[in-house]
């Protein structure tokens, strides 16, 4: 940085092409890093200066690091945009005049980012800061991207303002008001500034839309300009005493004040808020699974749901040929990893950062001595930084092999991006071999599988539709024979669930470890042969309702982990793993050991949920129940009524109820242990292990 102490002085060279006056204003609270903003107006044909940020990174590189607002929804008819647009000029009455309203119409201030820019890409930090001190003025001036001039104050005190020279300790007393902001605005790839809305996308697009209107001349717009200056390369934060605290870049900045706005106010996509929170664990590892997806092109982005708008269906899976969604994947690590009471000591396993190197390297970019805790919800910016390259060799390539590289998430994944590579090769007319669809018909469906994924955002006809439906329906084919729980928010969820209750019986193996064994885990409890999950007598009533509906109850995805981790105990399986993982003969026994005991305690408590799912539908349903004849029911009833009765201690309704089951239990049982290959149960009603082969 330079300064200059005495006597007037000129910057060399005038870059500017836009400039504003305003009510300038810097905000900070409890220790926070101050923003600069000026409030001023825009009138309806200056708009244009305004960009928003999905136009500036080309739309087929999606960037989750540098992402920093929600999606425009530009659905037909319904959308948001063409509700703005109704609001600002009403459509014409019957008489072919517009209706005169009797209130008023106001927008709030467009909320807008100045972000340096070059080759139409976002960079991280603002130039360093020069001051200038004329007679009357004090110029700040950010190399040739943009400046503010403020009067020297001659005002009252109430309008008074002291700002600090950023390279030295002089001190200026200016006017709050008539503030100068002059920009470099970049419209397209050289260097400069673009003024990016991240909040009022909405109004901003409606209103450049009815830019024709007649009425449109009279707008006179609010407008918040935000300046996040102390991105540029300062070494300390400006309200602590503590040196080389790492500071947030421009899209850390800009992110935290879009969520911040977007919280109180309407609420922002679910998905949005996952991928723009900068302040949760289980948002890290999302971009940065998201990421590792797009190194494998954007074919292998469709097969994920990451742009899910409503609350609603955010957790869930919304069309039929996505592998998963970042909904779900991010509510089973909070679940699992932020909000246990024993997540504390799994955390660090998780993030892999229990080496005692590691350790110092984040009790040193801690913004405050002493608290050196990575916490679910609780980290610095420095911190982050050293947890990225952690997550991205441990949890994230374990969930992207889960997802992409194992059993029928594998398949389908080959499946999807097959399909989707051969849409790209038929939109070229030279190269095309389709009959019934036309070159453009296949541009249209690839581009938004590749991009938004949403089929409403399709412009040119309907085939494209019609193409996206048919994906939808052969892969969901494709994937029955694949796996029936698959595509099961709650199933996924279990995953992570599996992961966890693995980590907790293999205490003191690292999160790389942990990965090697839980994907074999996987391979074996999902492959297709073995049809584990699908509806059997075992899974009746505690997984399944019937042979098409699920139990959608959090309980489901408890029992979808313990009929996953049951797979351990089995000897040879578990003695497979231990072989492929372990040299040292008292590691091995103590591996095999340690899954045994969880295989087997996994199946000892789905099997006892089992039963307790059954009972309680069986006494629910009894009334109605095929194959109980009238003098049964009757009997139940009885026996139900004498139990209800305090002085009863024999609970005869219970008795008479397990006798009723006794004959599925036994059938139930006996196919599980057939499908696991071991006897798991303490043998209360007479099974042995021979029963396994004599089915």
């Amino acid at each position: 940085m330079t300064q200059k102490k005495s006597g007037p002085r000129k910057f060399s060279d005038d870059p500017w092409n836009f400039s504003r006056s305003g009510m300038y204003g810097i905000f900070t609270s409890a220790g926070s890093i101050p923003l600069e903003y000026l409030l001023t107006t825009f009138r309806n044909s200056e708009l244009d200066v305004l960009q928003l940020a999905r136009d500036v990174t080309p739309e087929d590189e999606h960037d989750f690091e540098l992402l920093m607002q929600r999606d425009i929804d530009t659905t037909p008819k319904i959308g948001a945009v063409d509700k703005l647009k109704e609001y600002l000029i009403p459509g014409p009455s019957g008489d072919g005049t517009r209706p005169l309203r009797t209130h008023s119409i106001f927008f709030p201030p467009l909320l807008v980012a100045c972000v340096p820019c070059s080759n139409n890409t976002i960079l991280s930090k603002y130039p360093s800061e020069e001051w200038m001190q004329n007679d009357d003025s004090i110029i700040r001036r950010w190399e040739n991207l943009f400046q503010l001039s403020f009067w020297k104050s001659t005002a009252d005190i109430n309008h008074k303002f002291e700002i600090r020279c950023s390279s030295s300790e002089e001190r200026f007393s200016v006017d709050l008001d008539g503030v100068q902001a002059k920009f470099n605005v970049s419209l397209g790839v050289q260097k400069g500034v673009k003024l990016i809305a991240i909040d009022g996308q909405h109004r901003l697009k409606a209103m450049k839309e009815i830019a024709g209107a007649k009425t449109s001349d009279r707008y006179a717009v609010p407008v918040c300009i935000l300046f996040a200056t102390y991105t540029s390369k300062q070494s300390t934060h400006p309200r602590t005493e503590k040196k080389g605290v790492l500071l947030p870049n421009v899209h850390q900045t800009f992110r935290k004040v879009f969520v911040d706005v977007n919280t109180n106010m309407t609420p922002v996509g679910s998905h949005f808020s996952i991928l723009l929170n900068d302040s949760s664990i289980g948002s890290l590892i999302i971009r940065e699974f998201c990421s590792r997806v797009t190194q494998q092109g954007k074919e292998y982005l469709s097969a994920v749901e990451w742009n899910v708008r409503g609350q609603k269906d955010a957790t869930k899976l919304t069309r039929k040929y996505s592998i998963t969604s970042i909904g779900i994947i991010d509510k089973a690590l909070s679940d699992c990893f932020g909000r246990k009471a024993d997540a504390t000591s799994l955390l660090p396993r998780l993030l892999d950062i229990e080496s005692v190197s590691t350790k110092e390297k984040l009790s040193d970019a801690a913004t405050h001595i002493g608290n050196t805790k990575i916490e679910w919800t609780g980290f610095s910016i420095a911190q982050r930084e050293i947890l990225i390259p952690l997550i991205r060799s441990g949890v994230v390539e374990l969930l992207f092999k889960i997802f992409f590289e194992t059993g029928p998430f594998r398949s389908a994944a080959t499946s999807l991006v097959g399909t989707l590579n051969d849409w790209d090769k038929n939109s070229d007319p030279m190269t095309s071999t389709a009959t019934h669809y036309t070159a453009e018909d296949y541009a249209e469906a690839y581009r938004v599988n590749t991009t938004h994924h949403n089929v409403l955002e399709i412009e040119k006809g309907e085939r494209s539709r019609k193409l996206i439906a048919k994906l939808g329906d052969d892969e969901s084919k494709k994937r029955e024979k694949f796996s029936p729980v698959m595509g099961l928010a709650l199933f996924q969820r279990s995953l992570i669930l599996s992961l966890r209750q693995l980590m907790v019986a293999l205490d003191g193996y690292t999160i790389h470890e942990i990965a090697q064994i839980f994907l074999q885990i996987l391979e074996k409890s999902m492959d297709v042969k073995l049809r584990l999950f699908s509806f059997q007598p075992y899974t009746f009533n505690t997984i399944w309702k019937n042979d098409s509906n699920v139990r959608n109850i959090d309980r489901t995805c408890t029992q979808f982990s313990r009929l996953t981790l049951s797979i351990c105990g089995n000897e040879p399986f578990v003695e497979r793993i231990v072989d492929m993982n372990v040299t040292e003969s008292v590691e091995a026994k103590f591996l095999a050991g340690h899954l045994k005991d969880l295989g087997r305690s996994a199946a000892n408590d789905y099997w006892k949920r089992y039963k307790i799912d059954n009972v309680e539908d069986f006494k629910r349903n009894y009334p109605t129940r095929k194959g109980l004849s009238d003098s049964e029911i009757d009997k139940l009833n009885k026996a139900r009524d004498e139990q209800r009765e305090e002085s009863s201690k024999e609970k005869p309704f219970d008795r008479l109820v397990e006798s009723h089951l006794d004959d599925d239990f036994k059938k139930a049982k006996k196919s599980l242990m057939k499908k696991l290959g071991f006897n798991f149960y303490a043998s209360e009603d007479g099974f042995s292990p021979d029963d396994i082969e004599s089915e």
